[in-house]
C-alpha cells in the first residue's frame, strides 16, 4: 500500500473490480440491441420517443466500448500501458484477486499507516531532501513494526522517489526506472524455466516480475534486483515481502494454454475472462526483443544498473517477466508458494 517497486500498483487491497458476468444481455449483444430499436422507431412517429430510443441506442453502444476497453493491452515490452517503465498489468482481477487473502488488523494498520505518511507528499514538486525525508520516515516506522505486521509492506529508496500521487487505489508512490522494463539491452530472451524449479519475488503477488535463484542456491539481494526497495532485514529472505515459488510445469508456452484450457473446462473461468486470458498471452509471445518467430518460455534478462551507478552498483540480477502475475499464475496451478513463506 503506497509502497512500489517496477511502478507497480500500490501494495494494498485493490478494489474489486467490475465483473464481466453482471454485463447485461445488450452489452453482449450490441447489434440486437440496434436492430430492435430500429425496428421500434420505424412504428413510432413522437419525435421525443425517438430522440429517446436513439439516446438509448448511443447508450448502448458506449457500453459495449467500455466492456471491450477492459481487455489488457500490453505494449511491446510485455508491461502494462499506464506507465512503460516496469509497470505491472491490473488485469483479469474477475479471476485471481492478489487480495484475496485476510489482513490482519495490524497489517492493515501498517499499510494505513504507511500510506498516511507517503499522503502528505502527495503533489509536492519533490527535493531531494524531500525524497531522503519521505523514506526515511517509513523506514523508522517499518522497522519498529513486528515482522509479521509488515505483510509486503516496502519502503524506496530515496534516489528511486519519482513522485506520490493519489488515485483510486489509495497513495502510490511512483519509481523512476526510466525507459524499458529494467533490462540490459541485447541481454533479452526466452527461457522455458523447468518443473521444480524455485523462483522468487520481493513484493506482493500482484505483480508479474520474479527472479530464480542463483547457482548456489540463495537469492538475488534487493540491490542485485535493482528494485529500489530498502529492506529492514539484511538478508532479502528474512523480509515479510519476500516470497518463493516452486514452478509446478515446465513453463512452455503449450503449458500455459493448457492451463487456462483447463481452468476454463472445470469452470473456473468463464468465457470472458479465458479469452481475455488467451489475449493477454497472444499478445506477450509477440514481443520480438525476447522471441523468435517460434516463440515459447518466459522472458528473461538482466537487470541493468538503475539507482546506484557508483563503486558498488546495483542491478545484474537475473529476472523474469511472466504474462500473468503472480497470484494468477499460482490459481493457474502453474506455480505454488513455498511453505517457507505461508
Amino acid at each position: 500500500m503506497g509502497l512500489e517497486t517496477r511502478n507497480e500498483s500500490p501494495e494494498q487491497p485493490e478494489s474489486v473490480e467490475r465483473n464481466p458476468e453482471r454485463e447485461s444481455v445488450e452489452k453482449d449483444s450490441p447489434e440486437l440491441v440496434e436492430s430492435e430499436t430500429e425496428d421500434v422507431n420505424d412504428d413510432i412517429d413522437d419525435p421525443k420517443t425517438q430522440e429517446t430510443l436513439e439516446e438509448d441506442k448511443r447508450k448502448a453502444a458506449a457500453e459495449n466500448e467500455e466492456d471491450f476497453s477492459d481487455v489488457p493491452e500490453e505494449n511491446s515490452e510485455g508491461v502494462d500501458s499506464e506507465e512503460i517503465e516496469r509497470t505491472e498489468e491490473i488485469a483479469t482481477e474477475d479471476f485471481a484477486d492478489p487480495n484475496d487473502k485476510p489482513y490482519t488488523p495490524e497489517q492493515m494498520e501498517s499499510h494505513n499507516d504507511l500510506n498516511s505518511i507517503a499522503k502528505e507528499y502527495v503533489g509536492r514538486d519533490l527535493t531531494d531532501e524531500d525524497k531522503q525525508e519521505l523514506s526515511d520516515r517509513q523506514y523508522e516506522y517499518l522497522k519498529e513494526r513486528r515482522p509479521e505486521d509488515r505483510d509486503d509492506c516496502r519502503v524506496p529508496t530515496p534516489e528511486s522517489v519519482k513522485s506520490v500521487t493519489e488515485g483510486q487505489n489509495g497513495i502510490l508512490i511512483k519509481k523512476d526506472f526510466g525507459d524499458g522494463d529494467g533490462a540490459i539491452e541485447g541481454t533479452e530472451h526466452s527461457e522455458i524455466v523447468q518443473k521444480g524449479s524455485i523462483i522468487d519475488r520481493y513484493g506482493a503477488p500482484d505483480g508479474k516480475y520474479a527472479c530464480p535463484l542463483k547457482e548456489d542456491g540463495t537469492p538475488y539481494t534487493i540491490k542485485e534486483r535493482a528494485t529500489g526497495d530498502r529492506t529492514i532485514e539484511p538478508d532479502i529472505e528474512d523480509n515479510s515481502a519476500y516470497h518463493q515459488y516452486e514452478v509446478n510445469t515446465d513453463l512452455s508456452k503449450e503449458n500455459m494454454y493448457s492451463a487456462l484450457d483447463a481452468k476454463f473446462e472445470d469452470g473456473s473461468l468463464d468465457e470472458k475472462v479465458y479469452e481475455r486470458y488467451k489475449m493477454t498471452l497472444e499478445s506477450y509471445y509477440e514481443d520480438s526483443r525476447y522471441f523468435d518467430e517460434q516463440p515459447d518460455g518466459i522472458k528473461t534478462s538482466t537487470v541493468k544498473e538503475l539507482f546506484d551507478t557508483g563503486d558498488n552498483p546495483d542491478g545484474g540480477a537475473t529476472q523474469y517477466v511472466f504474462p500473468f502475475k503472480m497470484s494468477e499464475m499460482e490459481k493457474l496451478g502453474l506455480i505454488s508458494e513455498t511453505d517457507d513463506n505461508e
